[in-house]
C-alpha cells in the first residue's frame, strides 16, 4: 500500500495504470513499425490471447490493433 501511494503521488497514476500505458505504448510501436502478427505483439506485451489483447487495446486506444496498424504503419 505504501509503495502504491508513493508511486501515485509521484507519477499521478497507480502502478497498474502505468504498466498498462507502457504495454499499450509498446504495442503501438510494434504495430506501426513491424510486420509482426497482432497475436505475437499481444503475447509480447503480456496478453494470453489475441481476443483479450484486442479488447484492452481498443479500450485504451479507441481502435482495434488492426485498424491502428493500417492507419499508422510506417514500414516502406
Amino acid at each position: 500500500y505504501h509503495f502504491a501511494s508513493c508511486f501515485k503521488s509521484y507519477l499521478g497514476k497507480t502502478p497498474h495504470q502505468y504498466i498498462m500505458e507502457q504495454k499499450m505504448e509498446r504495442a503501438k510501436m510494434l504495430l506501426s513499425s513491424t510486420t509482426i502478427s497482432i497475436i505475437q505483439i499481444g503475447l509480447a506485451v503480456g496478453y494470453d490471447n489475441q481476443s483479450h489483447f484486442t479488447k484492452i487495446f481498443k479500450k485504451a486506444v479507441g481502435q482495434t490493433p488492426k485498424v491502428f496498424r493500417f492507419e499508422n504503419q510506417v514500414i516502406p
